[in-house]
């Protein structure tokens, strides 16, 4: 049987899917065993709920948690000593970890690394004896100049194949990546077989909101590139007949203190602005699937998006999107016909989609929605990635 280690390297603590990419990586996961591989997972050991929830649910999955924290630089957080700290306690923890990571491959010898995210790109190197994957899930590449060039060098030096989610980060990688680049599309992971409940005082909230307002939700964690507070500035631009129609529902939280820091600012603009009565923030919630039907559009402000998770959510419940004409967002999003697209960074523009969104009914959107799905499946997946390790 053919093994194949699936790499995630983010730690998220007791929130599983505070981010996309572990949805990625859990389907990666069934993949594998669709195919007929033995799949391994490894991530860093602060992952608990992730560790758990594979192992309650998928287990032909052997999953290896390594004592290793990602390469970060910690620029959302402003205080530079802060910074400085975080960044100085990561890099040891990383340097200490890289050499357990190596001893456990070691031990697995699998025929395929599967590493999930550029952040991954100093170990490449560490096992070469086999098919070596790297995916690239955001379409933002890096800034800085020299940590760029080691992120190119490593891959153009040791990975095999690149996987992007779609045409824009296919497109715009190829220009410096020089190893082949196979456009995958991301799938839909179905949580909803949890079984568990959306909150009962959420539950009766949201339904009785949804008897007099719109509600447009964002679904993510809570952090300054996902411009949330552009939506909140499109509302104070609203003539109030249309104002009072809208509820703005965050959900998700905060994963650094840079993003505490912004949700503080999020909040103050909220009371400086009197929005207390359109915007709520409800936290994390697992299943997602458990809100989504509440939602009547997504609103999605990112300045760029690999295929973004919640957007294939969002096809998956027949939820039309609102969100910036940006890569990622643009590849699924067609406007007028499964949601509506907007100037990217024009709040303005955002004030007017708004306002055609509260015009259009969410439902004339199904049909288009159901036809764009199908492509979004774990079993097309699942047939992609059977070429992309052994062709």
């Amino acid at each position: 049987m053919k093994k194949v280690v699936v790499f995630y390297p983010y730690n998220t603590g007791k929130m599983p899917f505070s981010g996309g990419v572990a949805k990625v990586a859990v389907s990666n996961i069934i993949a594998c065993h669709l195919n007929g591989y033995k799949p391994y997972l490894i991530l860093p050991a602060g992952n608990s709920g992730l560790i758990q929830f594979v192992k309650s649910n998928y287990p032909y999955c052997e999953v290896k948690p390594v004592p290793f924290n990602a390469l970060a630089l910690f620029s959302q957080t402003k205080n530079k000593w802060k910074r400085l700290k975080l960044f100085l306690n990561n890099t040891i923890q990383h340097i200490s970890g890289k050499q357990e990571l190596k001893k456990i491959l070691e031990e697995i010898q699998p025929d395929v690394i599967h590493y999930h995210e550029t952040v991954c790109y100093d170990l490449l190197k560490l096992y070469t004896k086999c098919k070596v994957v790297i995916h690239i899930h955001a379409y933002e590449f890096v800034k800085n100049r020299i940590v760029r060039k080691a992120v190119l060098h490593s891959i153009n030096k040791y990975a095999d194949t690149v996987i992007a989610p779609t045409n824009s980060i296919q497109e715009s990688r190829s220009k410096d990546i020089f190893k082949p680049i196979v456009k995958v599309r991301t799938p839909y992971l179905n949580l909803s077989n949890t079984e568990k409940a959306l909150d009962k005082k959420l539950h009766d909230l949201l339904l009785e909101q949804k008897k007099s307002h719109i509600i447009f939700g964002y679904v993510g964690r809570i952090c300054r590139i996902k411009r949330i507070d552009n939506f909140l500035q499109a509302l104070v631009l609203l003539p109030d007949e249309k104002k009072s129609l809208v509820k703005y529902v965050i959900i998700g939280g905060c994963n650094t203190i840079g993003d505490e820091d912004y949700k503080k600012e999020l909040e103050h603009f909220i009371n400086k602005n009197d929005l207390g009565r359109n915007v709520d923030f409800v936290g994390y919630v697992d299943p997602i699937e458990a809100i989504l039907p509440f939602i009547d559009y997504g609103a999605m402000l990112t300045k760029s998006e690999a295929m973004p998770m919640v957007g294939i959510e969002y096809l998956r419940f027949n939820i039309p999107t609102l969100g910036y004409d940006v890569p990622g967002i643009n590849d699924y999003v067609i406007d007028g016909v499964d949601g509506f697209l907007v100037k990217d960074g024009d709040v303005n523009d955002l004030a007017n989609g708004i306002c055609r969104a509260l015009d259009t009914p969410p439902g004339s959107f199904r049909d288009n929605i159901e036809n764009i799905f199908k492509d979004y499946s774990v079993e097309k997946f699942a047939e992609a990635l059977k070429e992309v390790y052994f062709n």
